[in-house]
């Protein structure tokens, strides 16, 4: 038996805001600031997408300054059987890595993205989107988290909660 291959693409687009949560000695935590990405996922198999995605972020430390994060890295997205066409639900986990500088220093981590994500489409191929999701950072490096630099923040961004809503072209 012949197996046939079909490819399926997906690139959405989204913006909305972050909420960064910090700890640390003097760790204030960020305000809520605006945030986007841009994915593109590939399909092989149904129900099952992988792919990759790039986001940016930034929010107001509490001495003022602005905290910049610019992320990117591979993502699955698990697509729900239930509903059907028009509207589309998933579940989504990745691993990336994420840079952060702001006017004092630069750093960087590891971080775990994971949420749920719903759409709706508007007629093919655009779909309306939107994403509730958490990234979670570990092994941060740099000095915007080295408690040895005398710059008045001491901590490192564990959390975030995000809210987007955008485009999606799916093919």
């Amino acid at each position: 038996a012949f197996y046939s291959l079909s490819l399926h693409d997906a690139l959405p687009i989204s913006v909305g805001a972050a909420k960064r949560f910090a700890r640390g000695s003097v760790s204030p935590s960020p305000d809520f600031g605006p945030a986007g990405t841009l994915a593109v996922h590939l399909a092989i198999i149904p129900f099952v997408r992988g792919g990759v995605y790039g986001s940016y972020d930034f929010a107001k430390l509490s001495n003022g300054e602005l905290r910049h994060f610019v992320a990117g890295g591979i993502r699955g997205k698990f697509l729900s059987p239930i509903p059907e066409r028009p509207f589309r639900t998933w579940v989504f986990a990745g691993l990336g890595y994420t840079r952060s500088f702001d006017g004092l220093g630069s750093g960087g981590f590891v971080e775990v993205p994971v949420g749920v994500g719903a759409s709706y489409e508007l007629r093919k191929p655009f779909q309306l989107s939107a994403e509730l999701g958490a990234r979670f950072g570990v092994g941060f490096h740099g000095s915007s988290y080295d408690s040895a630099v005398p710059r008045g923040f001491v901590g490192s961004e564990f959390a975030a909660l995000f809210l987007t809503v955008g485009l999606t072209i799916d093919r």
